[in-house]
C-alpha cells in the first residue's frame, strides 16, 4: 500500500472484451452439434453451414432467459434508440457433462452478443471503475484489525469468528439496468434491451 499509485492508468482495463468473464458462465441444454472432440491443444477449424445461426440462437435464448433482452413487436416501440450490436463467435474450451455423469473438457462453439460503441477516452464518464481499488486495499487491513481486536477481547479459544470472503457475481454487467430505452433487431426479430450488453461503455460506470 505504501507504493500505491494514484495516477490514472488506461492500460489496466479490458474494455469491450467480448470474452470477459466467459469462463464463469454456466451452460445447459446445449445442442450436441455445437460440441467438438478436436484435441484441446488446437482450436477446431471455422465451421460452415448453419452452425452460425444455431449458435446465435443459443446466445439469444440465454439472454432472453436472463431478461437481458425481451422480444417485442416492432410496432410497440416508442422512443427506444437503436443499439448497434454484433455476434462474436469463437471456439471455447468448456466442461462437458457426459450422459454417465462424468465431466470432461471439450470445444464448444460460442457466440456472444456485444454492443458496437466507439471508445471515447476523453470523456471521464467512460473511465469509471467497476470497483474502487482503495476499497480492495482497505478491506484486508480492516479484517486484520477486527481479527486482532477479537483475540484481545477474549484470549480463550472462544474468540469471535472473523471471516474475510469474496463474492463473484456471474455476468455482473448483464445485471445492470439499461440507462436509456434501447432496441435491437436480431435474426429477423425485434428486442428491447433491458440490461447492459458487453461493449457498452456506460456498463462499468452503472455497475459501480
Amino acid at each position: 500500500m505504501d507504493e500505491y499509485e494514484t495516477d490514472l492508468r488506461l492500460d489496466d482495463h479490458n474494455l469491450g472484451d467480448a470474452w470477459f468473464d466467459e469462463d464463469e458462465i454456466k451452460f445447459d441444454k446445449i445442442p450436441n452439434e455445437l460440441w467438438s472432440d478436436a484435441p484441446l491443444d488446437k482450436k477446431p477449424a471455422e465451421p460452415g453451414g448453419d452452425m452460425g445461426y444455431l449458435v446465435d440462437q443459443v446466445e439469444l435464448s440465454r439472454l432472453c432467459g436472463m431478461h437481458v433482452l425481451e422480444e417485442v413487436d416492432k410496432s410497440s416501440l416508442g422512443q427506444e434508440q437503436h443499439l448497434s450490436t454484433k455476434f462474436v463467435r469463437d471456439w471455447r474450451a468448456k466442461k462437458n457433462v457426459k450422459e454417465n455423469g462424468g465431466v470432461c473438457k471439450r470445444w464448444l462453439r460460442r457466440s456472444r452478443l456485444v454492443a458496437r460503441e466507439c471508445h471515447v477516452w476523453r470523456n471521464t464518464i467512460y473511465l469509471q471503475p467497476a470497483i474502487s481499488t482503495h476499497i480492495l486495499n482497505l478491506l484486508p487491513v480492516l479484517y486484520l484489525q477486527r481479527l486482532s481486536g477479537a483475540f484481545e477481547r477474549d484470549s480463550n479459544s472462544n474468540a469471535e469468528s472473523v471471516v474475510l470472503g469474496t463474492v463473484d457475481i456471474k455476468d455482473a454487467f448483464l445485471m445492470v439496468d439499461q440507462q436509456a430505452p434501447m432496441a435491437v433487431t436480431l435474426l429477423g426479430k425485434t428486442y428491447k434491451v433491458r440490461k447492459d450488453l458487453p461493449g457498452q461503455r456506460l456498463g462499468v460506470r452503472a455497475w459501480y
